[in-house]
Parts: structure tokens; C-alpha cells; sequence
């Protein structure tokens, strides 16, 4: 392996190529946690949360609407900060109470566009994730 050090070279040689495989090693773990903490912004529990809601929706819990769900999720998660995802999901939610408490959402200025860019968002990945 390129990693190990060759017996017939000299000590500070080995020591050499030690150092240099400890830090291209640390350069490799350093870069995939922080491709992961970027790959990943959404909470575990709302991207199941998401993903359950998701399943109901779409023919109960079976593996094939669990891969689509999941799929929908991360291609959401790549288009959409977990913020706006946070305020357009509530905004949707709220925007159904029925009366006055319901209007207080309903005519918040920038609400109907906010969840109206979030639907295609929604759409675009449904394309993508060939999910109904």
C-alpha cells in the first residue's frame, strides 16, 4: 500500500513517508466531515419526520415509497435552507387553520410566495425522485 513505509528505505525516510500519510489522511477525514455537515443541514428528526409524513402520503410504509420519500428529502435539502424549509412547511400547515387565526398566516406579506417557491422546489424533486 502506498501508505506503509518500504522496509528497505532509511529510517527518517520512513518517518518521512509516516508523516505524510498521517496528513493526507487527516486531509481526507477533514474533508469528507465537512462534506457531510454540509450534505446533511436538516436534523435527523425532521428528515424523518418529513419522511414518514411523506410515506403516509404516498401509499404507507413500504420500501418503495420510503426510497422515493427519502430521495425527495435530500434532493429538497440540496435546493432549499433548512430555515426557509423550516418557515415554508409551518407557513403551509398554519395557512389551513380555518378564521381569523389561520388569516394571520395566510396574509403575512411574502407568505403565499414563500410556499408557492417551496411547491416547485417540491415539484422539481418529485421529477427527479420519480415520486407521485
Amino acid at each position: 500500500m502506498w501508505f506503509l513505509p518500504n522496509k528497505k528505505t532509511k529510517t527518517s525516510d520512513q518517518s518521512a513517508q509516516l508523516k505524510l500519510s498521517a496528513g493526507a489522511l487527516m486531509i481526507f477525514i477533514g474533508s469528507h466531515a465537512i462534506a457531510a455537515e454540509q450534505s446533511t443541514p436538516y436534523p435527523t428528526l425532521d428528515r424523518v419526520e418529513f419522511v414518514l409524513g411523506c410515506m403516509d402520503v404516498r401509499g404507507g410504509q413500504t420500501y418503495t415509497s420510503m426510497y422515493g420519500c427519502v430521495c425527495l428529502i435530500d434532493k429538497i435539502a440540496e435546493s432549499v435552507p433548512y430555515e426557509a424549509f423550516v418557515d415554508a412547511t409551518t407557513l403551509q400547515v398554519m395557512m389551513k387553520t380555518p378564521g381569523e387565526k389561520g388569516g394571520a398566516f395566510r396574509d403575512a406579506p411574502g407568505a403565499r410566495k414563500l410556499t408557492r417557491s417551496f411547491d416547485e422546489v417540491v415539484a422539481d424533486s418529485e421529477r427527479k425522485c420519480f415520486v407521485n
